[in-house]
């Protein structure tokens, strides 16, 4: 709501129909940051023009603000999720790394003592 601020009796925002109520929002919002579903924008019309919203130039701007701002979250997520893996894989690999080695050396102690025995 501080992102689209209405004109008086102006009830529906064309271009993001999932804000224009607090709870669709909150929704649109949640499922975004949990599942990774996209918010639905609507910038062009059926002609395919560049439709932004024309009631005020304060709307313009804020709705350029919210795109600008949603499409930066978008990125910092991707980069921190990658980050998150690029991590996992490193740990797993480390930790397969150390229980290889030790499982060399008690292959290779079973092996001197099986042969120690023998002899």
């Amino acid at each position: 709501y501080i992102t689209f601020p209405w004109k008086e009796g102006q009830k529906y925002i064309p271009q993001v129909p999932s804000f224009n109520n607090a709870v669709s929002a909150l929704q649109s919002l949640v499922a975004l940051a949990l599942v990774g579903e996209p918010i639905d924008i609507e910038l062009v019309d059926e002609e395919y023009n560049l439709h932004f919203p024309s009631e005020t130039t304060g709307q313009s701007i804020d709705f350029l603000f919210f795109v600008v701002f949603y499409l930066i979250y978008i990125i910092i997520c991707l980069v921190l999720l990658l980050n998150l893996l690029i991590a996992m894989m490193g740990n797993t690999f480390g930790t397969i790394t150390e229980n290889s080695t030790l499982q060399w050396r008690v292959d290779f102690a079973r092996l001197v003592l099986k042969l120690e025995l023998q002899a």
